[in-house]
């Protein structure tokens, strides 16, 4: 529906980028982003960064957070219409990233 998220472009070997993209966003309602670095495959550690944008317009920036395997890191939330961004720490400059994350619905090796 468009109205869920979908993954346009999925990083696979470590090169990214990764894109995302929420056609038809429901009224009132937030949006939590993050990013799980699932798999290094042999690459080690990975510099993450996010951009949001909204009607092409660039609303939320943040670059080069090192992560190690199966990070997640809870980047935040944008508020629909309204397109405000707060990040999960509440903060600038505090990273949420949440070690070892496996996701039980993700195929376990």
């Amino acid at each position: 529906a468009n109205d869920d998220p979908s993954l346009d472009r999925d990083d696979t070997d470590g090169a990214g980028p990764e894109n995302l993209n929420l056609a038809v966003p429901e009224e009132d309602i937030s949006y939590r982003f993050a990013a799980h670095y699932w798999a290094n495959n042999g690459y080690g550690d990975a510099v993450a960064s996010i951009r949001v944008f909204s009607y092409a317009t660039k609303i939320y920036e943040r670059v080069d957070i090192p992560l190690t395997q199966r990070d997640m890191w809870c980047v935040g939330s944008v508020h629909w219409p309204s397109a405000v961004v707060t990040p999960c720490s509440g903060e600038e400059g505090v990273e949420h990233i949440t070690e070892d994350y496996v996701n039980p619905f993700f195929f376990q090796p």
